[in-house]
């Protein structure tokens, strides 16, 4: 894997969507042109997010225990 398109994130909110994060030395203007209409290129905000790795199949009780493991640490 690439290093330049880590870390990934998996947003499930409204519709799944997949998030790489880029390096700084990277701008809109300066990325490659987009191959598919679904690829969105966009700045977020900066933020403090939190990553737990675990094996299998996400599904709703994975996920919970998982979110709950976060949340304490």
């Amino acid at each position: 894997m690439d290093s330049n398109t880590s870390p990934v994130a998996i947003s499930l909110e409204d519709s799944m969507a997949m998030l790489f994060g880029l390096p700084k030395k990277f701008t809109k203007e300066s990325l490659p042109q987009q191959n598919q209409v679904k690829i969105e290129c966009r700045e977020e905000p900066v933020k403090t997010l939190a990553a737990i790795s675990f094996g299998g199949w996400a599904n709703d009780a994975k996920t919970e225990t998982y979110q709950e493991k976060l949340k304490t640490c």
